[in-house]
């Protein structure tokens, strides 16, 4: 496990990076009564693959992203019921190539962090992808199901390699963290503001 242990009724809710049936990654539940962890899904391609995500609870529900696999290769964004264990994919990553990216197709890769809901959007960042092949901030809307860009990271200004989500501070103001900064290769921290 990559990410934070998730609460939703009795259960203490995980992913995995690796493991499972496939080596795929899963997603269990430690069972705060009996104190048994129990693996409920064993990622697949169809799913997604390697999730370092917590567990978003909307309801009865759990939204995640996944780093790779989907019908694109380049990772998912998906939902779990708590109730049945099904898995439904809502977004697929496209592929991530040269000529996806130069034709503005590429709308961001491999997503390592967890997603964050705004009002009644799920945003998360990616590692790779987008225009620069440095990563985005990609938005999925609840109501239509549509998954659209916010911007590309682009290194100098913006950063790039995003592993973490976004974190509120203030009126509309939200922070995340990026691995490199491609000028000297060290960490930054950026603010997008929402409005």
């Amino acid at each position: 496990p990559l990410a934070r242990l998730t609460r939703a009724g009795t259960n203490l809710w995980f992913t995995t990076d690796s493991g499972g049936t496939f080596d795929a990654g899963t997603i269990s539940r430690y069972d705060l009564a009996t104190r048994e962890v129990v693996e409920v899904v064993s990622f697949d391609n169809g799913t997604g693959t390697g999730s370092e995500s917590d567990l978003l609870v909307i309801g009865e529900e759990g939204y995640f992203t996944t780093k790779s696999g989907g019908s694109g290769g380049a990772g998912t964004i998906a939902k779990i019921d708590f109730n049945t264990g099904a898995v439904s994919v809502l977004f697929n990553f496209p592929s991530n190539t040269a000529t996806a990216r130069a034709a503005g197709a590429q709308i961001g890769a491999t997503p390592r962090a967890s997603l964050t809901r705004i009002g009644d959007e799920l945003w998360t960042l990616t590692s790779s992808g987008g225009t620069s092949n440095r990563g985005s901030i990609v938005r999925y809307n609840l109501t239509n199901g549509v998954t659209s860009l916010v911007t590309n990271l682009d290194g100098p200004v913006l950063g790039g390699q995003a592993f973490a989500g976004l974190t509120p501070a203030g009126s509309n103001a939200w922070y995340y963290t990026t691995f490199s900064f491609f000028f000297n290769d060290t960490a930054t921290t950026e603010i997008y503001t929402i409005t």
